[in-house]
Protein backbone atom coordinates (compact mmCIF):
# COMPACT_ATOMS: atom_id res chain seq x y z
CA UNK A 1 0.00 0.00 0.00
CA UNK A 2 2.86 2.75 0.73
CA UNK A 3 4.42 1.88 -2.44
CA UNK A 4 1.35 2.48 -3.76
CA UNK A 5 0.80 5.91 -2.76
CA UNK A 6 4.61 6.62 -3.37
CA UNK A 7 4.00 6.15 -6.41
CA UNK A 8 0.42 7.96 -6.65
CA UNK A 9 2.40 10.84 -5.48
CA UNK A 10 4.97 10.45 -8.32
CA UNK A 11 2.23 10.37 -10.80
CA UNK A 12 0.77 13.56 -9.13
CA UNK A 13 3.54 15.42 -9.19
CA UNK A 14 3.97 14.95 -12.90
CA UNK A 15 0.41 15.46 -13.95
CA UNK A 16 1.16 15.24 -18.03
CA UNK A 17 1.94 11.48 -17.20
CA UNK A 18 -1.81 11.02 -15.38
CA UNK A 19 -3.11 8.86 -18.63
CA UNK A 20 -0.60 6.63 -17.75
CA UNK A 21 -2.18 5.68 -14.61
CA UNK A 22 -5.61 5.42 -15.99
CA UNK A 23 -4.19 3.15 -18.49
CA UNK A 24 -2.72 1.14 -16.02
CA UNK A 25 -6.27 0.39 -13.91
CA UNK A 26 -7.73 -0.20 -16.82
CA UNK A 27 -5.42 -3.29 -17.65
CA UNK A 28 -5.75 -5.08 -14.41
CA UNK A 29 -9.43 -5.74 -15.64
CA UNK A 30 -7.94 -7.42 -18.55
CA UNK A 31 -7.12 -10.62 -17.15
CA UNK A 32 -6.41 -12.22 -20.84
CA UNK A 33 -4.05 -9.62 -21.73
CA UNK A 34 -2.01 -9.76 -18.52
CA UNK A 35 -1.76 -13.00 -18.56
CA UNK A 36 0.22 -13.06 -21.76
CA UNK A 37 2.61 -11.41 -20.11
CA UNK A 38 4.16 -14.44 -18.32
CA UNK A 39 4.75 -16.63 -21.77
CA UNK A 40 8.31 -15.79 -21.62
CA UNK A 41 9.22 -19.77 -21.90
CA UNK A 42 6.85 -20.23 -24.86
CA UNK A 43 9.25 -16.74 -26.09
CA UNK A 44 12.22 -18.07 -25.54
CA UNK A 45 11.93 -21.77 -27.50
CA UNK A 46 10.79 -19.59 -30.16
CA UNK A 47 13.86 -17.05 -30.18
CA UNK A 48 16.38 -20.15 -29.78
CA UNK A 49 14.95 -21.96 -32.68
CA UNK A 50 15.46 -18.85 -35.38
CA UNK A 51 18.65 -17.15 -33.62
CA UNK A 52 21.84 -16.54 -35.06
CA UNK A 53 24.93 -14.45 -34.46
CA UNK A 54 24.45 -10.96 -34.87
CA UNK A 55 26.88 -10.22 -37.83
CA UNK A 56 24.94 -13.09 -39.85
CA UNK A 57 21.48 -11.22 -38.69
CA UNK A 58 22.83 -7.77 -40.60
CA UNK A 59 23.79 -9.74 -43.65
CA UNK A 60 20.40 -11.52 -43.83
CA UNK A 61 18.71 -8.04 -43.44
CA UNK A 62 20.96 -6.29 -45.88
CA UNK A 63 23.05 -8.74 -48.52
CA UNK A 64 26.16 -6.72 -46.73
CA UNK A 65 29.28 -7.45 -44.55
CA UNK A 66 29.05 -4.60 -41.55
CA UNK A 67 30.68 -1.65 -41.02
CA UNK A 68 33.43 -1.55 -37.94
CA UNK A 69 32.12 -1.82 -34.61
CA UNK A 70 30.76 1.41 -33.52
CA UNK A 71 33.67 1.50 -30.77
CA UNK A 72 36.48 1.22 -32.73
CA UNK A 73 34.92 4.04 -34.62
CA UNK A 74 34.14 6.76 -31.77
CA UNK A 75 36.31 4.77 -29.03
CA UNK A 76 36.24 9.04 -27.58
CA UNK A 77 33.25 8.86 -27.68
CA UNK A 78 31.89 5.92 -25.98
CA UNK A 79 34.63 6.35 -23.04
CA UNK A 80 33.17 9.82 -21.98
CA UNK A 81 29.24 8.37 -21.80
CA UNK A 82 30.68 5.46 -19.56
CA UNK A 83 32.26 8.69 -17.28
CA UNK A 84 29.02 10.21 -17.76
CA UNK A 85 26.63 7.03 -17.16
CA UNK A 86 29.12 5.46 -14.48
CA UNK A 87 29.12 8.76 -12.28
CA UNK A 88 24.69 8.78 -12.25
CA UNK A 89 22.66 8.66 -9.22
CA UNK A 90 20.33 6.81 -10.85
CA UNK A 91 20.47 3.15 -12.32
CA UNK A 92 19.37 2.35 -15.40
CA UNK A 93 19.54 0.08 -18.15
CA UNK A 94 22.30 -1.41 -19.98
CA UNK A 95 23.40 -0.81 -23.47
CA UNK A 96 21.95 -2.33 -26.18
CA UNK A 97 23.24 -3.73 -29.56
CA UNK A 98 24.37 -0.38 -30.41
CA UNK A 99 26.54 -1.97 -32.99
CA UNK A 100 23.45 -3.07 -34.57
CA UNK A 101 21.55 0.19 -34.47
CA UNK A 102 24.40 2.23 -35.98
CA UNK A 103 24.72 -0.69 -38.95
CA UNK A 104 21.39 -0.61 -39.75
CA UNK A 105 21.03 3.10 -40.25
CA UNK A 106 24.26 3.75 -42.35
CA UNK A 107 22.83 1.24 -44.84
CA UNK A 108 19.81 2.95 -45.17
CA UNK A 109 21.40 6.22 -44.74
CA UNK A 110 18.09 7.06 -42.26
CA UNK A 111 16.89 10.21 -41.58
CA UNK A 112 13.87 10.05 -39.98
CA UNK A 113 14.02 7.52 -36.77
CA UNK A 114 11.76 6.72 -33.55
CA UNK A 115 12.88 4.91 -30.97
CA UNK A 116 10.88 4.19 -27.63
CA UNK A 117 12.98 3.51 -24.43
CA UNK A 118 16.04 5.65 -23.87
CA UNK A 119 17.50 4.80 -20.32
CA UNK A 120 20.78 6.65 -20.08
CA UNK A 121 20.91 6.68 -24.28
CA UNK A 122 23.42 4.45 -25.35
CA UNK A 123 21.15 3.56 -28.66
CA UNK A 124 20.35 7.65 -29.08
CA UNK A 125 23.91 7.37 -29.26
CA UNK A 126 24.25 4.89 -31.91
CA UNK A 127 21.77 6.64 -33.80
CA UNK A 128 22.72 10.20 -33.24
CA UNK A 129 26.52 9.10 -34.41
CA UNK A 130 24.84 7.99 -37.86
CA UNK A 131 22.57 10.77 -38.29
CA UNK A 132 25.11 13.46 -37.87
CA UNK A 133 26.64 12.90 -41.41
CA UNK A 134 23.46 13.59 -42.60
CA UNK A 135 22.19 17.69 -41.95
CA UNK A 136 18.50 16.44 -42.69
CA UNK A 137 18.57 13.90 -40.02
CA UNK A 138 16.30 13.12 -36.80
CA UNK A 139 15.86 11.11 -34.13
CA UNK A 140 12.86 11.52 -32.05
CA UNK A 141 13.09 9.25 -28.46
CA UNK A 142 9.74 8.57 -25.84
CA UNK A 143 11.08 7.52 -22.64
CA UNK A 144 8.65 8.15 -19.63
CA UNK A 145 10.74 8.54 -16.36
CA UNK A 146 10.86 5.45 -13.98
CA UNK A 147 7.90 5.16 -11.95
CA UNK A 148 8.62 6.05 -8.15
CA UNK A 149 12.36 7.50 -9.32
CA UNK A 150 13.50 10.39 -10.20
CA UNK A 151 15.56 9.67 -13.24
CA UNK A 152 14.02 12.60 -15.06
CA UNK A 153 17.01 14.42 -15.57
CA UNK A 154 19.34 11.98 -16.06
CA UNK A 155 17.02 10.40 -18.99
CA UNK A 156 19.86 10.27 -22.22
CA UNK A 157 22.67 11.51 -20.21
CA UNK A 158 25.17 9.54 -22.42
CA UNK A 159 24.13 11.72 -25.11
CA UNK A 160 26.90 14.58 -25.31
CA UNK A 161 25.61 18.52 -26.32
CA UNK A 162 27.43 18.28 -29.40
CA UNK A 163 25.15 15.64 -30.79
CA UNK A 164 21.81 17.22 -29.70
CA UNK A 165 20.67 19.04 -32.03
CA UNK A 166 19.42 16.87 -34.45
CA UNK A 167 17.58 14.93 -31.65
CA UNK A 168 14.43 15.35 -29.86
CA UNK A 169 13.71 13.70 -26.29
CA UNK A 170 9.90 13.12 -25.18
CA UNK A 171 9.92 12.19 -21.62
CA UNK A 172 6.83 10.67 -21.60
CA UNK A 173 4.13 7.49 -22.37
CA UNK A 174 4.15 5.76 -25.28
CA UNK A 175 0.88 6.17 -25.41
CA UNK A 176 0.53 9.83 -25.28
CA UNK A 177 4.38 10.16 -27.25
CA UNK A 178 4.22 7.65 -30.03
CA UNK A 179 1.00 9.34 -31.84
CA UNK A 180 2.79 12.78 -31.25
CA UNK A 181 6.06 11.58 -33.05
CA UNK A 182 3.80 10.24 -35.79
CA UNK A 183 2.16 12.72 -37.24
CA UNK A 184 5.58 14.96 -36.62
CA UNK A 185 7.85 12.86 -38.99
CA UNK A 186 5.33 10.73 -40.53
CA UNK A 187 7.11 7.95 -42.44
CA UNK A 188 9.58 6.68 -41.04
CA UNK A 189 13.25 4.95 -41.95
CA UNK A 190 13.49 3.09 -38.88
CA UNK A 191 11.51 1.86 -35.62
CA UNK A 192 13.13 0.99 -32.30
CA UNK A 193 11.39 -0.50 -30.03
CA UNK A 194 12.46 -0.92 -25.98
CA UNK A 195 9.67 0.31 -23.99
CA UNK A 196 6.79 -0.88 -22.47
CA UNK A 197 7.38 -4.97 -22.22
CA UNK A 198 4.05 -6.06 -21.54
CA UNK A 199 2.34 -7.99 -24.25
CA UNK A 200 -0.35 -5.41 -24.84
CA UNK A 201 2.09 -2.42 -24.55
CA UNK A 202 3.76 -4.01 -27.43
CA UNK A 203 0.62 -4.99 -29.49
CA UNK A 204 -0.46 -1.28 -29.43
CA UNK A 205 2.70 -0.12 -30.60
CA UNK A 206 3.97 -2.42 -32.52
CA UNK A 207 1.14 -2.04 -35.74
CA UNK A 208 1.55 1.81 -35.02
CA UNK A 209 5.72 1.66 -35.46
CA UNK A 210 5.23 -0.78 -38.17
CA UNK A 211 2.90 1.18 -40.60
CA UNK A 212 4.53 4.03 -40.26
CA UNK A 213 8.10 2.46 -41.78
CA UNK A 214 8.35 3.04 -45.36
CA UNK A 215 9.12 0.36 -47.86
CA UNK A 216 12.77 -0.98 -46.87
CA UNK A 217 12.99 0.43 -43.73
CA UNK A 218 13.68 -1.30 -40.60
CA UNK A 219 11.74 -2.51 -37.51
CA UNK A 220 13.32 -3.39 -34.53
CA UNK A 221 12.47 -4.60 -31.06
CA UNK A 222 14.68 -5.65 -28.28
CA UNK A 223 13.65 -8.26 -25.15
CA UNK A 224 11.73 -10.16 -27.32
CA UNK A 225 11.91 -13.12 -25.27
CA UNK A 226 10.03 -11.73 -22.12
CA UNK A 227 6.58 -12.74 -23.62
CA UNK A 228 5.22 -13.97 -27.39
CA UNK A 229 4.37 -10.17 -28.59
CA UNK A 230 6.90 -9.91 -31.00
CA UNK A 231 6.67 -13.87 -32.73
CA UNK A 232 2.57 -13.24 -32.51
CA UNK A 233 3.37 -9.66 -34.64
CA UNK A 234 5.23 -11.63 -37.31
CA UNK A 235 2.58 -14.09 -37.65
CA UNK A 236 0.31 -11.53 -38.29
CA UNK A 237 2.24 -10.22 -40.99
CA UNK A 238 3.29 -13.47 -42.41
CA UNK A 239 6.91 -12.52 -42.14
CA UNK A 240 10.18 -14.55 -40.67
CA UNK A 241 12.00 -12.04 -38.55
CA UNK A 242 15.92 -12.14 -37.77
CA UNK A 243 16.16 -12.87 -34.57
CA UNK A 244 19.88 -12.61 -32.70
CA UNK A 245 21.12 -12.80 -28.87
CA UNK A 246 22.93 -9.39 -27.13
CA UNK A 247 23.94 -9.63 -23.77
CA UNK A 248 21.86 -12.47 -22.89
CA UNK A 249 18.82 -11.40 -24.61
CA UNK A 250 17.00 -11.73 -27.48
CA UNK A 251 16.46 -9.07 -30.28
CA UNK A 252 13.90 -9.51 -33.26
CA UNK A 253 14.29 -7.64 -36.74
CA UNK A 254 12.45 -7.00 -40.09
CA UNK A 255 12.66 -5.33 -42.93
CA UNK A 256 9.20 -4.05 -44.39
CA UNK A 257 8.67 -5.42 -47.81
Amino acid sequence: MITKLRNLVWFLKRPHLMPQVWYLFIRKFRPGIVAMDSTGDEALRWCRQSEVDMVTAYRKLTNQEPPAPILDLYSDVFANAEKVTSACVVRMGGAGAVDMLYWISEYLQATRILETGVAYGWSSLAFLLSIEHRPEGKLVSVDMPYVGMNNDEHIGCAVPDSLRAQWTLLKTSDRQGVPAVLRKLGTLDICHYDSDKSYQGRMWAYPLLWNALRSGGIFVSDDIGDNVAFRDFCASLKIDPVVFKYNGKFVGMMTKP
